[in-house]
């Protein structure tokens, strides 16, 4: 391998080069590459929307991705994920992230984010409430309980 006229390239330099011509080790690079699945957010202030995509370890979480696999908009409970290529990801050694982890295996098993329904919390006054009536409910068998 020639460089320019007055260029230096080291002899290491030289064989890492040749190396990276051969397919096999580029291969062998992109399986010890540091990648993750994550979501890399996009949108307006206070209305943020996702994109999943493949990303090196070290970049910010806005950084160039290497690859882009689908979206996740938790505003409109919408969200599409590349499977094939996820499992690709995966099979490479790509480490995903908690949500996209979560976001694959809802793909994986058909169901829709719209779909999803929490169950209701009840808030502190009704908690509070229903604990009175249990109390008042409670207090007139503990006086039946003493009388005998």
């Amino acid at each position: 391998m020639t460089a320019a006229p007055g260029i230096f390239l080291s002899r290491s330099l030289i064989k890492t080069l040749k190396n990276l011509q051969n397919a096999k080790f580029k291969k062998e690079v992109l399986k010890t590459m540091a990648v993750v699945l994550r979501l890399k957010r996009t949108g307006a202030r206070n209305n943020s929307c996702f994109r999943i995509v493949a990303l090196d370890k070290r970049s910010t979480r806005d950084g160039k991705a290497i690859e882009e696999l689908g979206f996740y908009d938790p505003r409109h409970k919408d969200e599409k994920c590349d499977l094939e290529r996820a499992q690709y990801w995966l099979s490479v050694g790509a480490q995903p992230s908690d949500t996209v982890k979560a976001i694959i295996k809802r793909a994986q098993d058909g169901i829709k984010l719209s779909d999803k329904v929490k169950p209701k919390k009840p808030s502190k006054k009704a908690i509070a409430k229903l604990k009175a009536e249990k109390e008042a409910k409670a207090a007139p068998k503990a006086e039946e309980k003493a009388a005998e």
